[in-house]
């Protein structure tokens, strides 16, 4: 493969992954703050840009020397066909409509890089035209079903996402930098260790996981890495080493890097640091590299911790840290996110609660909260939680509504297991007002220290969409009069 720009030419042999070719070609020696259109041939045959595209000339496009960055940056998108059912089930493709407006011809300047903090593919809610390939390959009525199954299936899923003309474009345009969330591999990726337990049990699991880091490695993460860090990757080191005829195929390689960087997270560091000029950017992976221990979880374990904070130490003027999750939450909801986690591991209940019963118990809280005082006490996580909180169920508050809305629940009511010895209330127990039942005692204690701050009976938020004088909780059928509520901001 060849790259011609500005009278030069760069080149770059091709490699191999589970029947699919891919190249890598480093341009250097380029002037800075220069834009020189390019074009890309392969074998002697010119393939992008493509005949009669309607598009720009891609382009290179170098920085100028204390020139401030201009970055934009998004994530979660899906790839549905960009018609009118397809706007109205998934909402219009901000990264297209982006790419529209660059070549509108608008006096707007252009980013310097684009960064796409994560869900660039959904691996576990496949479209129809991605469903439709599954189906010609196996039967899709088998687990995993409609959801990507091995590394032929995610390299479907790439060209369904990043095949339309304006966001091909845009992407051959811009610089780019990726990190992965949990959708690119599936829903609540290790949310906590219960939830990862539970997935390794799965037959199909271990080749999902396999190819969902290995298509990953090639798609997004090897466009991360600088020439140096490129350089002491195992897997591109194969890659530059190869001096025989054809091309290298790092299948294996790919696959075995794959299956230990999940097996042992701190084998391999997905994160990574790039400098523009007097600017540092730091994306964060808080998805692989969690620490799931229960008394010690967290976003990110400890040798990434040090990483991290090695690099946001240096002579930069400004630093920007990038992550897929909002790791900055006002603290009622980490306590709530928390709360929730803890329930679903069976913190009061001996085992775990069905799936779905914690969501439908907060719709319940989310309506009127009982005071520190009432229940004789809350009772505080570990201070080492971090606030990942309930990932697990975090994304299904939002998108879908409680399963019940019941003040009380079996569930939580129900005796300790056989043989547990937790138990049933402290000896000095005071009624429960219902966090437990209305004739139940007090919850045991399961965690040792009080929670200090909570949110009060009533919810003080006021909504976005409040068209009159009485504001509406989110998730319920309680309204609050808008006197009683604080002003937005």
């Amino acid at each position: 493969m060849s790259v011609h720009a500005g009278g030069r030419q760069w080149t770059a042999s091709t490699f191999a992954v589970h029947g699919h070719h891919y190249a890598l070609v480093d341009l250097h020696g380029l002037e800075p703050g220069t834009v020189t259109p390019y074009s890309v041939e392969v074998d002697g045959s010119k393939v992008w840009p493509e005949p009669e595209h309607g598009f720009p000339p891609p382009v290179v496009a170098t920085l100028k020397p204390g020139k401030p960055l201009r970055l934009a940056y998004g994530s979660c998108r899906t790839s549905v066909p960009h018609d009118s059912a397809g706007n109205r089930t998934h909402g219009v493709d901000a990264l297209r409509a982006y790419a529209l407006k660059m070549i509108s011809g608008t006096d707007e300047r252009w980013p310097d890089l684009v960064v796409f903090l994560g869900d660039q593919v959904y691996a576990d809610l496949t479209s129809e035209q991605m469903q439709e390939f599954i189906k010609s390959r196996r039967d899709i009525s088998e687990p995993p079903g409609e959801e990507l199954q091995d590394y032929e299936e995610y390299a479907h899923l790439y060209y369904l996402a990043w095949s339309d003309p304006a966001n091909r474009w845009l992407l051959s345009t811009l610089p780019s930098a990726m990190i992965f969330d949990d959708h690119d591999i599936r829903d609540d990726w290790n949310a906590s260790r219960t939830w990862r337990e539970e997935m390794q049990q799965k037959p199909w699991w271990h080749q999902r996981i396999v190819a969902g880091l290995a298509s990953y490695w090639v798609y997004q993460h090897l466009g991360n890495l600088s020439p140096q860090d490129r350089a002491a990757d195992p897997v591109w080191q194969v890659i530059a080493g190869h001096h025989g005829d054809g091309e290298p195929d790092v299948s294996r390689e790919l696959d075995r890097l794959a299956e230990r960087a999940d097996r042992e997270p701190e084998s391999y560091r997905w994160s990574f640091c790039r400098d523009f000029g007097d600017t540092r950017l730091i994306v964060v992976d808080s998805r692989a590299a969690r620490n799931l221990a229960p008394d010690r979880r967290a976003l990110l374990d400890d040798v990434e911790m040090a990483w991290l904070d090695d690099r946001m130490q240096g002579g930069f003027r400004h630093l920007l840290v990038g992550t897929s999750l909002p790791f900055l939450l006002p603290m009622g909801l980490h306590h709530l996110e928390s709360w929730d986690e803890a329930i679903s591991e069976g913190a009061w209940a001996g085992s775990r609660p069905a799936q779905g019963k914690s969501c439908g118990r907060l719709s319940t809280w989310s309506t009127g909260v009982p005071s520190k005082r009432a229940s004789g006490g809350w009772r505080r996580w570990p201070g080492r939680w971090r606030t990942a909180g309930a990932a697990r169920h975090r994304k299904r508050w939002r998108s879908s509504p409680a399963t019940s809305t019941s003040p009380t629940s079996p569930r939580w009511n129900a005796a300790p297991a056989a043989g547990s010895s937790r138990p049933s209330a402290p000896p000095s127990a005071t009624p429960c007002p219902g966090c437990c039942g209305p004739s139940a005692p007090s919850c045991p204690t399961a965690w040792p220290r009080p929670l200090a701050r909570w949110p009060p009976a009533r919810p003080r938020f006021r909504t976005r969409d409040c068209t009159g004088p009485r504001s509406r909780v989110p998730g319920s059928t309680t309204t609050w009069p808008a006197s009683k509520l604080p002003p937005r901001g």
